[in-house]
């Protein structure tokens, strides 16, 4: 489970173990996604930039999709806008 630390950042151990922050690197391989919120309540999308902040990118009502042009080493989360859950 990702740690979160000061700032709203978060970190994750990396495939040896080393704590790492989670956030976008480099824009090499495009990906195009959509996002389809299949909840019964509204969800917030983030992404994270390229120092780890948290960006927010739209709010989705429930049964609605988000299409966004990204890159595959680009993390998205969502937030459920009641309960401030979060999910990457």
């Amino acid at each position: 489970m990702p740690e979160r630390g000061e700032n709203d950042l978060v970190y994750e151990a990396d495939e040896t173990g080393q704590r790492v922050l989670v956030r976008s690197t480099e824009s090499i391989q495009r990906a195009y996604l959509r996002f389809t919120n299949r909840t019964s309540r509204p969800i917030d999308v983030w992404w994270r930039d390229f120092d780890g902040a948290k960006r927010h990118y739209t709010r989705m009502r429930p049964g609605t999709c988000f299409d966004v042009d990204t890159f595959i080493t680009h993390p998205w989360e969502f937030t459920d806008v009641t309960t401030k859950e979060s999910s990457c």
